[in-house]
């Protein structure tokens, strides 16, 4: 058994079969990690959403305290005098949020590329959807609060996380 590119080879076994395994051009062998780790992806979602149903239960049926002291606890490392350390609700929202975004971001680009968005015929009706799940919710706060001080607070209504699931 072998391995080329941590993928199993059941190709020929010849010289140059084996060759033009293990030179593939840079391209496809990116394009094969990231089909591998959107086979990944898929499933961890669903891990994701199943404990974010877990997490609600626990804190709704006793168990906030317990969360909150959780949540505020430092976790870090240390490097000599320097010390870098953040709560676990910091490492949840900045560290975590960042990667999710980073992989919704390139699944949206895969899909612009070469998915089911590549045509301008296929991306029109999710990219309205996603322009207008933006811009509606700042329409109404705007109109709900015109004249008052609070006014100005609408582009916190137009934010691009609302429209994501849409969009991709």
């Amino acid at each position: 058994m072998m391995f080329i590119d941590g993928r199993r080879y059941d190709g020929v076994w010849d010289d140059t079969a084996i060759l033009e395994a293990m030179e593939r051009p840079f391209g496809v062998r990116v394009g094969m990690a990231s089909a591998d780790f959107f086979r990944w992806a898929a499933p961890a979602g669903l891990v994701l959403i199943l404990a974010t149903f877990a997490a609600l239960a626990f804190v709704n049926f006793g168990g906030a305290a317990t969360y909150a002291h959780w949540s505020e606890t430092l976790v870090g490392f240390r490097f000599g005098a320097f010390t870098f350390d953040l709560t676990v609700g910091k490492w949840v929202n900045d560290g975590l949020m960042a990667l999710f975004f980073l992989i919704v971001g390139i699944e949206i680009k895969r899909e612009l590329v070469n998915g089911e968005l590549s045509s301008i015929d296929k991306a029109a009706v999710p990219l309205l959807g996603a322009l207008g799940g933006m811009l509606f919710p700042a329409l109404i706060f705007y109109a709900m609060n015109r004249g008052l001080p609070t006014a100005h607070g609408w582009g916190c209504r137009c934010r691009p996380t609302s429209p994501l699931p849409l969009a991709s």
